[in-house]
Order: C-alpha cells, then structure tokens, then sequence
C-alpha cells in the first residue's frame, strides 16, 4: 500500500524508462462509508492518484487497488520482480486478511524474486 506516496517519490522516478512502478492502494472510493479510517484512506488514496498524474516526474505508474488482502483487479496485474511491502503487514494483520495478503503478492511475484519489508 502506498499511501501517501514518500516511498514512490524516490522508486518511481529511478525506474521510469526502464521499468514499471505498480502501486497498489486503498480505492479511492470510499467517501460514502460510515468508517472513518475508510474515508481517511480513501482520500490518502486520491491525493495519491494526483500525485503520480504528472508523468513527467513519476513515468506510466500503473494504479491497482488492493483491498481485503487481495488486488481488485489482479487479471490486469504482470509478474514481478520486486514487491515492496512499506508498512502494510501491521495493516493485513489487523484487518484479519495477512494471509490473503501475503499471498496475493506472491502471486504476482516472479519466481525467485525479492519481497522488501519496512515496518517503519
């Protein structure tokens, strides 16, 4: 989950041209849910969105939202070679879906490919 962003600052410029940065999210739509962390993300989510729009900085970032531990869309999804995990595990766990999370990324990840994982 790429929340707000600090991390795709630095990856995606470095892979534009070269690679493909996917960025995985809350969707953006839940602005009519009755949960407030819902909303919160929902807009994390579409400051997101606007971010990545300029091209110029960031290159194609391919949006995917990832919800309830799996990929909305996981059909449009390529194999991987990278998967980075920025402080999304805590977030699975507590939202009972870690499993399905764990291995919805490793669906997509090619095999013998690397996982990175901060927690901080």
């Amino acid at each position: 989950m790429v929340g707000s962003g600090w991390y795709t600052e630095i990856v995606a410029p470095y892979v534009k041209g070269s690679g493909q940065y996917i960025a995985a999210n809350f969707s953006p739509e839940r602005f009519n849910s009755g949960d407030k962390r819902e909303v919160y993300w929902g807009k994390i989510s579409l400051k997101f969105m606007e971010k990545v729009a300029e091209k110029d900085i960031y290159g194609d970032v391919q949006l995917e939202v990832f919800e309830n531990g799996k990929f909305e869309k996981p059909n449009n999804l390529p194999k991987v070679d990278i998967v980075l995990l920025i402080r999304s595990i805590h977030i699975w766990d507590e939202q009972g879906t870690l499993s399905e999370g764990l291995k919805s990324v490793f669906e997509v990840l090619k095999p013998w490919r690397h996982i990175g994982h901060s927690s901080t």
